[in-house]
C-alpha cells in the first residue's frame, strides 16, 4: 500500500502483482508425467503448495540433502508455463553447473548461464543460472516484472552489495536454504522482500522420519591430553571460536552444525568475498588441528573409534 497526495492509500504495483499471484490457483504437484521425472516427496509437494498460496512469495527451509533444489525446479517448471523468464542466483560457479545439468536431467531447455566469459538473456533463453557476483550489478529484468527469482542459498543475499540481486520487479520469488537465520540487519531486507519468515520448514526429525536422510548418532569419546597437547588444543579451539564468530557475522548459519560447515567448505571451494575464503580456510584448519593437532589425541580417538 502507497499513500498518494491527499493521504488516501492505494494499492501499489507490487501489492497488486502479489495479489495477482495469491489467487492464482497452483497446479497438482504431486502428478508427474514423462519418464525422466520421478516423483515429488510429499514434503516437497508441502513445500510447493505453501509457497504457491502465499502469493508465490517466500523461502522453503530445508536441510542439507532432502533435495531442495527439486522444489526450484518445479516452480521453474511452472513459471515457464505460465509464460515467466526465471532468475537462478547461486553463491559459486560449481552450483551453476550443478543447477544447469539439474534443470536438464529434469527436461527443463532454454537454459542460459551468466558468469565467467558466458552473458546469456532473455532474448534467447528461458532461465538464466549465474553467480551472485555477475547478476547484481544489473540483474535480468523485463519490463512486465514476469519473472521468477530462485535465490539458492538466499541467506547470504540480504546484505551489503548483494542484495541489489532481490530486484523489485520480480513478481515471483523464491527463497531456499538450509537455515533463513541471520546475525545482522540482513534478515530484515530478507523478510521483507520474501513476504515474512519461512513459508515451508523441513527439519532432521521429519527428514529422517519420511526417509529423506539416513539416521545418524552423535556420541562423545573422551581422550587424555599431556600439558603440551593441551595448550595446542586451547589454542586451536580459540582460533576455531574466533572464526567462527566472524563467519556467523559474515550470515553463515549457526544451527545445524552441519549447515554451517556445508557454508564453510563452499566459501573454502569459492567465495564473493576472499576475506571470507580465507576466515574458512583459517576454521578449517583449526578445527582439524583441535581434533588431530596432536598424536596422542588422534591414537585415542582412533581407540575410541574402533570400540563403536
Amino acid at each position: 500500500m502507497v499513500a498518494d497526495a491527499s493521504g488516501l492509500y492505494r494499492l501499489s504495483r507490487k501489492g497488486s502483482d502479489w495479489l495477482t499471484e495469491y489467487g492464482r490457483p497452483a497446479p497438482n504437484w504431486s502428478v508427474v508425467t514423462g519418464e525422466r521425472r520421478p516423483p515429488l516427496r510429499a514434503w516437497q509437494v508441502e513445500a510447493l503448495d505453501a509457497w504457491a498460496a502465499h502469493g508465490r512469495h517466500g523461502v522453503v527451509e530445508a536441510v542439507t540433502g532432502t533435495g531442495k533444489s527439486r522444489v526450484g525446479v518445479e516452480a521453474t517448471r511452472e513459471a515457464i508455463a505460465d509464460g515467466y523468464s526465471v532468475v537462478i542466483v547461486v553463491p559459486t560457479v560449481d552450483l551453476t553447473r550443478q543447477w544447469e545439468k539439474t534443470l536438464s536431467a529434469h527436461g527443463i531447455k532454454g537454459v542460459g548461464l551468466i558468469g565467467h566469459g558466458q552473458r546469456s538473456s532473455f532474448d534467447t533463453c528461458s532461465v538464466l543460472v549465474g553467480t551472485v557476483q555477475s547478476l547484481y550489478l544489473s540483474p535480468p529484468t523485463r519490463p512486465d516484472g514476469r519473472v521468477l527469482l530462485i535465490a539458492d542459498e538466499c541467506h547470504r543475499y540480504g546484505a551489503g552489495q548483494w542484495r541489489t540481486i532481490l530486484h523489485d520487479t520480480y513478481r515471483r520469488r523464491l527463497g531456499l536454504t538450509a537455515t533463513f537465520e541471520r546475525n545482522d540487519d540482513g534478515i530484515e531486507v530478507l523478510l521483507t522482500y520474501f513476504g515474512g519468515g519461512s513459508v515451508y520448514t523441513i527439519g532432521f526429525a521429519r527428514a529422517i522420519a519420511d526417509r529423506v536422510v539416513a539416521p545418524y548418532d552423535v556420541k562423545l569419546l573422551g581422550v587424555r591430553l599431556t600439558r603440551a597437547e593441551r595448550v595446542k588444543y586451547d589454542e586451536a579451539d580459540q582460533l576455531a571460536k574466533d572464526c567462527r564468530a566472524q563467519l556467523l557475522s559474515a550470515g553463515f548459519p549457526a544451527d545445524p552444525f552441519g549447515a554451517f560447515m556445508h557454508e564453510v567448505h563452499a566459501a573454502v571451494r569459492e567465495d564473493e568475498d576472499p576475506t571470507i575464503t580465507e576466515v574458512a580456510r583459517r576454521y578449517l584448519k583449526a578445527f582439524s588441528d583441535r581434533i588431530e593437532g596432536s598424536s596422542s589425541l588422534r591414537v585415542g580417538w582412533r581407540r575410541a573409534a574402533a570400540r563403536t
